[in-house]
């Protein structure tokens, strides 16, 4: 390369590569912590283990806790300006910067000097380990992104439920002589008594006024038992503690519970041959208070679908 090409060729390498970025970013930064050593007569950046780059994000905040106190409001103030300006002089490095920077170094490159085919394919081994490091990052907030969006919906899915519950309920005319009431005819329904055997945070409740044909009832009176069986500790001996509870001499749907927040939770398989004979269905329900009780998933799809076909058999 000539000696006339070299200062576009180094101002374009420059431009185009990440590491000087970097490595302006650095020099800014540890000439501002000089800076601020000197004004607050003190190392406390150094002990806070604060890098260069780190110094010039740091925010009132941050400023607060590294020097507190109201003799230190001036010695803040005078720092926090240091920083807006030397932010404010660094040169920003967009993509308009960087397609100037490529198109005027192969625009200059007349000669095809391999010296800038290197520098290309520099560029591009250290842009795409930049990629790889954001993907990596991407992917490791994936999971907490996914919580806290479940977490934002719970609402709107309880919305949506009550909105169902409310219009799949009958409406019965106080006139007995209306043509609709002449027409109406009645559901039948089933004499349930619902055991809960721990806490279910009302999802119990949400259960009964999701299934079709319950008539709640005394134990005495009922046709059966719905007995719901939170998992406190272990699945297999909660649901042991549970089933020495249910009264033997009706017949009973155990519900087990499992709190959770996954929807894609898979439920322990309980074998319960040896059980109380009574027992007509087993089926798992997933819940959690961010969703207000049930998950909406195919695994309680599932299991609302085995309880109203046990119902349906009763009616």
């Amino acid at each position: 390369m000539s000696s006339t090409g070299s200062s576009w060729f180094s101002s374009g390498l420059a431009l185009i590569n990440p590491n000087t970025w970097r490595f302006t970013k650095e020099k800014k930064g540890r000439a501002l912590r000089e800076q601020i050593n000197a004004i607050s007569r003190s190392s406390v950046l150094d002990e806070a283990d604060i890098d260069d780059a780190q110094i010039l994000t740091l925010t009132r905040e941050d400023l607060n806790e590294l020097f507190p106190g109201i003799r230190n409001f001036q010695l803040r103030r005078t720092i926090m300006t240091l920083i807006t300006d030397t932010v404010k002089d660094s040169p920003q490095h967009g993509p308009e910067t960087l397609a100037g920077a490529l198109k005027l170094l192969m625009h200059k490159n007349k000669n095809h000097d391999a010296a800038v085919q290197d520098v290309l394919k520099e560029s591009l081994r250290a842009f795409r380990q930049m990629e790889d490091q954001l993907k990596a990052a991407q992917a490791s907030l994936k999971p907490y992104i996914e919580v806290l969006n479940s977490l934002t919906e719970a609402s709107t899915r309880r919305e949506d439920w009550d909105k169902e519950g409310t219009s799949s309920k009958r409406t019965f005319p106080t006139d007995m002589n209306s043509p609709t009431m002449q027409t109406h005819s009645f559901e039948p329904s089933v004499r349930v008594h619902p055991f809960v055997c721990g806490r279910t945070l009302g999802t119990d409740k949400q259960i009964l006024a999701q299934l079709k044909g319950v008539k709640e009832s005394d134990l005495w009176d009922c046709q059966l038992i719905l007995a719901f069986s939170p998992v406190t500790s272990r699945a297999g001996t909660d649901t042991e503690e549970a089933l020495k509870k249910i009264p033997a001499d009706k017949p009973a749907v155990l519900v087990t519970m499992h709190h959770t927040f996954s929807p894609t939770y898979v439920c322990p398989s309980l074998n319960l041959a040896s059980s109380q004979v009574n027992i007509v269905e087993h089926v798992h329900v997933l819940f959690h208070d961010s969703y207000h009780g049930l998950l909406r998933c195919p695994a309680n799809e599932n299991a609302m679908a085995k309880l109203q076909f046990v119902l349906n058999q009763y009616m």
